[in-house]
């Protein structure tokens, strides 16, 4: 009998208890007019900006010149490793472009080769302007020919007289036959010289060819000399391009051993200590930006917040103006919520804060 009391109480607490739970089920939830997202739960405030600065170089850290609780400024050295190995190296390259830019401002060969090639060339021309007019004077014939002619004349005069001194021996005197026949033999002489001359000449212009031949291969070597020296010069600058990129890695090597804030913020965690060795990719401070924050929410339903919509967060007495600045357009697989972000001013919340939005 008591047995059957106690199951018929429990009977009773259960369907109490389910329908407790059924008419709480059956409450309106409150919500927001039914134009707005139906918002689940309340923000949480988060940064935007935050970043675990890194050591870029490795080495021991040789000053830390923040605190925590320092304001820094994008682009502050809060760091400094040891780099007085890359400093060095930086100072041979540049030592090494000094030289290689002397070397090449004081490098005048290749216009020095220029100036030969131009007066190499020019000897040629001229060269083969004489091998032509010794060929022409060669292959002339003039001078030959009138010699013969007045050979010819002064034999037929000569021979004339004597046949008129056969006939008459008064017609002629001994002396002016004797002058005709000087006459003649100085002719004949005149026509051998002359004949002799064009072999000369003929020699004189294959010696002026030889001379053009000989002008064309100084003219080819002063070239080759001229392309050689140009393309020295052309090394040289090559050479002086090659340290100047090499001085510039040695720069960005030793300014990478600053290590620098990459945005303005909060320095809120020191990682490494002044002495510590850091590797590159070692985490040497925390730095968080407040000035703009973000409330991260999540929200049910079809109806979608719009990007750009101005909205109001609050908490208890605190309230201010944000911006939809991020609606997610994928469904969680596990709650069926999307996700969806507000931007604020910072300096009324801090991360971590929870508020309540109102459309």
């Amino acid at each position: 009998m008591v047995v059957n009391r106690h199951r018929n109480c429990r009977a009773v607490i259960i369907l109490l208890v389910m329908l407790l739970v059924h008419a709480w089920l059956m409450l309106p939830l409150p919500s927001a007019g039914a134009d707005d997202p139906q918002v689940v739960g309340p923000l949480v405030i988060k940064l935007i900006d935050q970043v675990e600065v890194p050591a870029l170089e490795p080495g021991p850290i040789q000053s830390l010149d923040v605190r925590l609780g320092d304001t820094v400024k994008a682009g502050q050295v809060i760091a400094q490793i040891d780099d007085r190995i890359s400093a060095a190296q930086r100072e041979l390259a540049a030592t090494a472009l000094a030289i290689s830019r002397q070397r090449s401002s004081q490098y005048r060969d290749d216009k020095i080769a220029e100036t030969e090639s131009d007066e190499k060339e020019a000897v040629l021309q001229q060269q083969r302007l004489l091998a032509k007019i010794a060929s022409e004077k060669s292959l002339s014939e003039v001078r030959v020919s009138a010699a013969e002619k007045a050979e010819a004349v002064a034999k037929n005069e000569w021979s004339r007289a004597i046949g008129a001194r056969e006939q008459f021996a008064d017609s002629v005197s001994d002396s002016e036959l004797e002058n005709l026949r000087l006459k003649y033999d100085r002719s004949r002489l005149e026509r051998v010289e002359a004949e002799f001359q064009r072999r000369m000449d003929q020699l004189s212009a294959e010696g002026e060819a030889q001379g053009v031949k000989i002008a064309e291969l100084a003219a080819q070597r002063a070239e080759l000399r001229r392309s050689v020296a140009v393309a020295d010069a052309e090394s040289l600058r090559l050479d002086i391009e090659s340290k100047q990129k090499t001085l510039q890695i040695q720069e960005l090597t030793v300014a990478r051993h600053q290590v620098a804030s990459p945005i303005d913020g909060v320095v809120v965690e020191l990682f490494k200590r002044r002495g510590e060795w850091v590797r590159p990719g070692d985490s040497v401070v925390r730095v968080i930006n407040l000035d703009e924050l973000h409330a991260e929410g999540f929200f049910s339903g079809r109806v979608r917040p719009t990007r750009g919509q101005q909205v109001r967060l609050s908490s208890a007495d605190r309230e201010v103006d944000g911006t939809i600045d991020f609606v997610s357009s994928e469904r969680d697989s596990v709650s069926g919520e999307f996700r969806f972000l507000v931007r604020l001013r910072g300096g009324v919340f801090f991360p971590g804060d929870r508020v309540e939005i109102d459309w």
